[in-house]
């Protein structure tokens, strides 16, 4: 769940154009994103929400490397 309008709140301007032609795109920093609050019925907390992506954020950290044997 790494979509933020899941807590109920649109995020505008997250990404930026560089180049219209090669179509090449960048992030914007968080200071700079347009947020709208309670814009809709939240469907988690936003607590839940920042718990969830931490635990991505671990669990990318230990991928296999394929020489496990699963029985």
């Amino acid at each position: 769940m790494e979509n933020p309008s899941y807590t109920g709140n649109l995020h505008f301007h997250r990404e930026e154009n560089i180049d219209f032609i090669t179509k090449k795109r960048r992030q914007v920093e968080p200071d700079r994103q347009i947020i709208l609050e309670n814009t809709h019925p939240a469907i988690i907390t936003l607590d839940e929400h920042l718990a969830v992506l931490k635990r991505i954020s671990i669990k990318g950290a230990n991928k296999s490397n394929g020489q496990e044997l699963h029985i």
